[in-house]
């Protein structure tokens, strides 16, 4: 019986080897991928429950590419002071499809024009 046992630690590879290809295709990024690289250290933070259950509704890859969107619109704005003329135009979609006034409808429109005309 020890003679069955004395080979147990030696069975292994003792100089593995991981090529660059390899380590390379160990790790894809998974949703949508913004254009700019991807820094190597994810960011991670704890929510409340009802939060953690909302995100936790949307599959894997919808789930990263919501808080992949979510975080970087929110740092370009709140951080970087840009602030992506994109939310802007899905904000005044929104605005549209509500109840407006004369007015206001003419303001949104506005918004829209000088937007379409500064961010080309």
């Amino acid at each position: 019986m020890i003679g069955l046992l004395s080979g147990i630690g030696e069975m292994g590879n003792p100089h593995p080897v991981q090529t660059e290809e390899f380590k390379r295709k160990r790790f894809q990024p998974v949703g949508e991928v913004p254009p700019e690289k991807l820094h190597r250290t994810p960011v991670a933070v704890t929510v409340g429950e009802s939060i953690y259950r909302a995100i936790q509704q949307l599959d894997r890859p919808a789930r990263i590419t919501w808080l992949r969107r979510v975080i970087t619109n929110a740092a370009k704005r709140d951080l970087m002071g840009d602030s992506p003329p994109g939310d802007v135009l899905a904000l005044l979609s929104q605005l549209e499809q509500t109840r407006l006034t004369k007015r206001q409808r003419e303001i949104v429109a506005a918004i829209r024009q000088w937007l379409c005309e500064t961010k080309g």
